[in-house]
């Protein structure tokens, strides 16, 4: 679990404390340790405690006093500094692509391991993993010096030339996990993203309003136990990664995407905003 810094509070009855998690908290099958730990530590003050979380879907694994609040802060900032740089990428999307799929993996996890082991035997995308397999001109090593969006801006030509993105996200074995800028960049880039995370992932990202193209995509591995998960995703949209897609028809749809994403800051705020004010209201 993460390090919890606490503030000093002088309480008084209308005091209000946020803790910000800026990143994602741990949970198991015993609920979420950091939003236990902060209300043992906050006592009969806890329903005077907001707590900001990056990860959905935290209320059906709490319901105690904290007001636990959705913003992820991490994802806002990394769009709103995209969206003010536009010129430098948003119109190299629009051509024709060469390669099917793309699946570019950072830090060798078990499922980015898999992943990459199973597409590596097919010949129709771009694959990476660190160490075993870097990106030549711009190595996962370079990648860590730079912003994520920086990162983005580099490999921009490799984005613009896949139709398809294998996006291995952050969080797999965690019951609830994140969605972070891996899939907000295949958004960005016109992509038919095939999400491997955490159990439940793509239902999250569709409810955010994204199109998952589900027409397209067999999302049943989504509810699938972690051991399979990988191999059924991959198994079951083996002809969408040797075809690829038909982007002329598509390209409405993932036109929307893009958009959703760019947009999404000031629903993200409206959201806070409203959540906020419930919490305010609340008797």
């Amino acid at each position: 679990m993460w390090d919890i810094q606490y503030p000093d509070v002088d309480w008084q009855y209308n005091t209000m404390v946020i803790m910000h998690c800026q990143d994602f908290v741990n949970v198991d099958e015993n609920g979420c340790r950091e939003l236990q730990l902060m209300e043992k530590h906050f006592g009969d003050r806890a329903h005077q405690v907001v707590v900001v979380v990056w990860n959905l879907g935290l209320d059906t694994v709490y319901s105690g006093p904290l007001n636990v609040v959705y913003f992820p802060s991490h994802s806002y900032e990394i769009l709103a500094n995209l969206s003010n740089a536009e010129d430098r990428w948003i119109t190299n999307f629009l051509n024709t692509r060469k390669y099917k799929f793309q699946s570019l993996n950072g830090v060798a996890k078990p499922h980015r391991v898999q992943t990459f082991e199973r597409l590596n035997k097919l010949d129709s995308g771009i694959i990476s993993l660190h160490p075993n397999k870097p990106i030549a001109e711009f190595t996962y090593d370079q990648h860590l010096s730079v912003t994520n969006e920086e990162n983005f801006l580099r490999l921009q030509h490799i984005y613009a030339n896949c139709d398809v993105n294998v996006v291995t996200e952050s969080i797999y074995d965690s019951p609830l996990g994140i969605i972070t800028e891996k899939s907000i960049f295949a958004w960005l880039s016109l992509q038919v993203p095939i999400l491997i995370g955490y159990k439940g992932i793509v239902a999250h990202a569709r409810s955010l309003g994204f199109d998952m193209f589900d027409d397209i995509v067999d999302h049943s591995y989504d509810s699938e136990s972690n051991d399979v998960r990988v191999a059924s995703a991959l198994d079951r949209n083996r002809d969408l990664l040797i075809s690829g897609t038909d982007r002329i028809k598509l390209q409405g749809r993932l036109l929307y995407n893009q958009r959703h994403a760019l947009t999404w800051p000031q629903r993200m705020i409206d959201q806070y905003q409203s959540q906020i004010t419930a919490i305010i209201d609340a008797p």
